[in-house]
């Protein structure tokens, strides 16, 4: 293989060990986030919900388009 094919496919690989990484990462992490919730009575979980609602922040659809 010519020298500029194995660098484009090491760039390649290194893209996808990155994307696996970070798949891997966000999956840990939402079942840690899971795991919590499992303890928690109902009323816990709706205020929680109703308070991460209230930080997000709600975009105009036409600031969406620009």
């Amino acid at each position: 293989m010519p020298s500029a094919q194995l660098k484009r496919l090491y760039r390649a690989a290194a893209g996808w060990a990155r994307t696996l990484l970070r798949l891997a990462y966000l999956t840990v992490t939402n079942a840690f986030a899971m795991l919590r919730l499992l303890p928690m009575s109902d009323r816990d979980k709706y205020a929680e919900i109703l308070a991460l609602r209230r930080l997000r922040i709600p975009v105009a659809p036409d600031t969406v388009l620009r």
